[in-house]
């Protein structure tokens, strides 16, 4: 599995992206494993214990909104985007 910061969450991991060699059976148990790897980047991940409303998160290119949400299952080779909210127009 890939996982790919976007935008001012980068500086919060400090890199780019990573592999994640060990599988995770759903986005809940692998932003979870970030959280606690990236510690800044916990509170960007989650209100509560629901995602944020300030992250967008995709897996192979849709957003989790439209999936399962934070229950959205994982398989070994999926990518996971990690993008700020951010205003425009």
């Amino acid at each position: 599995m890939t996982v790919k910061y976007f935008g001012d969450i980068r500086p919060l991991t400090g890199i780019k992206e990573e592999r994640w060699p060990h599988p995770h059976p759903d986005l809940r148990s692998l932003l979870n494993v970030l959280g606690q790897k990236h510690a800044a980047l916990r509170n960007r991940l989650f209100e509560g214990d629901q995602l944020s409303s300030t992250t967008i998160i995709l897996v192979n290119g849709r957003s989790v909104d439209y999936l399962k949400g934070i229950e959205t299952p994982l398989q070994p080779d999926d990518i996971v985007d990690v993008f700020p909210v951010e205003g425009g127009g």
